[in-house]
């Protein structure tokens, strides 16, 4: 069985993505594509 690692996003990843979703519409699956990663949790 693989263990998972989790990923810490930096203030600066979280912020980034705020941006993408309540500023310019974007929804979140779309935010993560866009930044490059596919699974966003809240924190």
């Amino acid at each position: 069985m693989t263990k998972k690692s989790i990923r810490r996003h930096s203030d600066e990843f979280k912020q980034e993505m705020f941006d993408l979703v309540l500023k310019q519409g974007y929804s979140v699956v779309d935010a993560a594509q866009a930044v490059g990663t596919t699974s966003i949790k809240k924190t």
